[in-house]
């Protein structure tokens, strides 16, 4: 399938997308699996996001590699061949989210706003990054994680997804 194909059949099908947060847990899930299989038609390293929660700028549909940077060229050839379609906005790669929210990783609670950034003093290792959440603990030892410069810190920077490695501080 090539772009022009993909977007075909998303339009066909765009109805059906239209108040997803509406539609029983079943038929929600049945609908982004078909997005995803025609989405992977196009090309099986790339991944969506839909809807319109708090974390969407209104309606929008959101194309990424998932931090896959090989793909990244894949992501802006689908998203600029998309046609206007009204009401949905189109956008390549996940979009920053700034640091007012929480997620939750294996148990664990991530503030973002509450992270502080520790300057890499390991001369072997140059492109790390150490990252602490005094708000985040695991029987009740402070977690620290270390993250990899490249790709950008997600979800507050756009484009990739982290490589989370975490020991005991």
């Amino acid at each position: 399938m090539d772009e022009k194909q993909f977007w075909n059949w998303f339009i066909a099908n765009k109805d059906s997308y239209s108040g997803l947060d509406n539609l029983i847990e079943e038929r929600r899930e049945e609908l982004l699996e078909d997005l995803l299989v025609a989405l992977h038609r196009y090309n099986d390293h790339l991944y969506f996001q839909i809807g319109s929660g708090e974390d969407m700028f209104g309606n929008e549909l959101g194309i990424t590699a998932e931090g896959e940077a090989s793909q990244f060229e894949n992501v802006a050839r689908l998203v600029s061949a998309a046609p206007k379609i009204e009401d949905l906005r189109v956008v390549a790669f996940k979009q920053p989210m700034g640091l007012d929210f929480q997620t939750d990783v294996e148990g664990l609670s991530l503030q973002p706003a509450k992270f502080w950034f520790l300057p890499p003093e390991n001369a072997g290792h140059p492109n790390v990054l150490g990252l602490r959440n005094n708000n985040c603990a695991r029987n009740g030892k402070v977690i620290f994680s270390v993250f990899s410069s490249q790709p950008p810190i997600y979800p507050i920077l756009p484009t990739g997804s982290v490589a989370l490695s975490s020991g005991i501080a």
